[in-house]
């Protein structure tokens, strides 16, 4: 992750694997599932499920089960223009406007 990011993702508070989850997701936009996504970054599957079901809550990746249904393959995809809309709502509200 470049050191700029890394200050970015201090000082609003994102854990920097969250920050590379959404990251891998803008990157593919047909979307992965949490073990493709644990393997493209280096981590486990588990943590990763852990992140994209509090980004689910937060409505900011969507779910849904890839055909077939046989052992519920659960591919996330990333909400168009989500991160974009965070930043610009939250630097408005940061810069007292």
């Amino acid at each position: 992750m470049p050191k700029k990011l890394a200050t970015l993702t201090e000082i609003l508070g994102i854990p920097q694997l969250r920050a590379e989850i959404l990251r891998f997701l803008s990157q593919h936009p047909d979307g992965a599932t949490s073990g493709e996504i644990a393997a493209a970054i280096g981590t486990r599957y588990q943590t990763v499920q852990r992140h994209l079901e509090q980004l689910e809550e937060l409505k900011a990746v969507k779910a849904s089960v890839k055909p077939p249904r046989q052992g519920h393959h659960v591919v996330f995809k990333i909400k168009p223009n989500v991160l974009a809309e965070a930043v610009e709502k939250n630097a408005s509200y940061i810069q007292g406007s």
